[in-house]
């Protein structure tokens, strides 16, 4: 890209940055999310720009509307891991299913949050540790890691419990 496209790109950008941001919001994007998928909207039209064949303003907006759609497919592959229910428990009698998913609550509460999400995501949702890393925007090592580091604190703290 020659610095007259580069130009032009950062002036037609800086017209519609803020716009971006109120689209994903009206939208329901969490705040924290907001900036990310802007920054998402500006790599994908940067990378794209030579290629640019009409109004800069809609080609825009046609890429948000795909990274918003991009995010909302990607959420959908997160279990809320927040939800009793998304804890896993094979026992058939009712009430020692219920102590059981109490108990397992409480020990996953001491760890840390992305240890605790990596292994929920791992061994209760069945995802692998390529599908957790891209989930969670970390390495792949990062998502072993932190398997690993969660089982190993379960297995100190309740031995009686973890297998």
């Amino acid at each position: 890209m020659n610095q007259d496209d580069q130009r032009r790109f950062e002036r037609e950008w800086r017209g519609i940055e803020s716009k971006l941001t109120g689209f994903f919001f009206r939208k329901g994007c969490p705040r924290e999310d907001i900036d990310d998928l802007v920054q998402e909207t500006a790599l994908r039209s940067w990378t794209n720009f030579s290629s640019l064949k009409t109004d800069f303003n809609a080609w825009v907006w046609g890429i948000a509307k795909h990274v918003f759609c991009d995010y909302i497919r990607k959420r959908r592959q997160v279990p809320d891991l927040e939800e009793e229910d998304n804890i896993i428990d094979s026992s058939p009698d009712p009430g020692t299913r219920t102590v059981s998913k109490i108990l397992l609550k409480e020990c996953l509460k001491m760890l840390a949050p992305l240890d605790r999400k990596c292994l929920l995501l791992h061994d209760s949702a069945g995802k692998n540790l390529k599908e957790i890393s891209e989930i969670l925007g970390i390495s792949l090592s990062n998502a072993h890691y932190h398997v690993d580091k969660a089982r190993k604190i379960l297995q100190e703290s309740f031995p009686e419990l973890v297998h």
